[in-house]
């Protein structure tokens, strides 16, 4: 118990000495301590979303923590804000996410369903066609690969999305909205990331899909896109077969990476659709990472709350 609150003061003078760096202003620091830790009362406080009709062709899928709950709020409802889309939003929650946290999303937005692990792990283990080694590797010790192995294997739509937490949209967001009417030249979409993290990958498997080639590694999984009916199951048990380390903490996004670039693919315009950097006038999406959480809880919440007028 001690260690983890020494480990949470330490983050938390991490942010506070960035934020001095950045020279925030009184009412940011307001903002920062008001977003991250009253986000469940301004959740509450949040109006209702309702989606006329619900896209049962098009899923926007999330892996989400407790903790972020509030964030996710705020991310969701920039999305469908910005882009005019229904989509069916499945909520993929570990057990801290009680039946309150539960009932609480339901009531703001009528297009989410929340699908606990439990759940999922059932799911995925009455499947006869997947090798008891990822059944196994799903529940190891990184539960990032959730985001590969359920979005994979439990979506159902033809057009599916993933979003992470930390990515707020600003602007309407073309590509996406193209893509979901079917009038994208391109089978799959992600974020670029300048800073590629290694690929664990056996080196024949790589040049057997050319991914260094196709900057595979500089795929973002925190904002993907695609067509899910185009990945054959056969090359995402091959992924697999070929990773180095499956449970190491780049495992989903270096999954995405071979399987989305693999189809007629093509990157988010980085301008548009950037981790580095603030919320210029030509943003669409900013994805504050770990390290940029301070600019989330500051003002980014706030900035995306202020240009959604309903």
């Amino acid at each position: 118990m001690i260690k983890k609150i020494y480990q949470k003061l330490k983050i938390e003078f991490f942010y506070f000495k960035k934020m001095i760096r950045r020279g925030v202003s009184l009412k940011e620091f307001s903002n920062y301590y008001k977003n991250k830790f009253f986000g469940d009362f301004l959740f509450r406080k949040m109006k209702s979303w309702t989606c006329e009709k619900i896209d049962q062709n098009f899923e926007l899928h999330i892996l989400a923590q407790r903790s972020m709950l509030w964030p996710m709020a705020v991310s969701v409802r920039s999305f469908l804000y910005h882009s005019g889309l229904s989509p069916r939003v499945i909520i993929h929650v570990e057990r801290d996410f009680d039946q309150k946290t539960v009932k609480l999303l339901k009531s703001k937005f009528n297009n989410i369903e929340v699908l606990p692990i439990d759940e999922a792990t059932a799911a995925v283990n009455r499947r006869t066609d997947i090798d008891d080694k990822i059944k196994k590797y799903r529940l190891g010790k990184n539960p990032l690969i959730l985001k590969l192995t359920d979005l994979m294997l439990l979506a159902k739509a033809k057009n599916v999305m993933f979003l992470g937490t930390d990515v707020i949209f600003f602007s309407p967001p073309k590509e996406i909205v193209d893509f979901v009417k079917g009038e994208s030249l391109f089978d799959a979409w992600a974020t670029f990331d300048t800073n590629p993290p290694p690929m664990a990958i056996k080196e024949s498997y790589a040049q057997k899909y050319d991914l260094y080639a196709k900057k595979a590694h500089h795929l973002n999984s925190d904002l993907i896109l695609f067509r899910h009916d185009l990945v054959p199951l056969d090359q995402f048990k091959e992924y697999f077969e070929n990773t180095l380390e499956p449970e190491g903490y780049f495992v989903d996004m270096t999954g995405f990476a071979a399987l989305l670039t693999n189809l007629n693919f093509n990157f988010f315009p980085y301008k548009n659709y950037h981790i580095k950097g603030g919320v210029e006038p030509h943003t669409i999406i900013k994805h504050f990472t770990g390290p940029r959480r301070d600019e989330l809880y500051s003002h980014g919440i706030d900035l995306a709350l202020g240009r959604m007028t309903t």
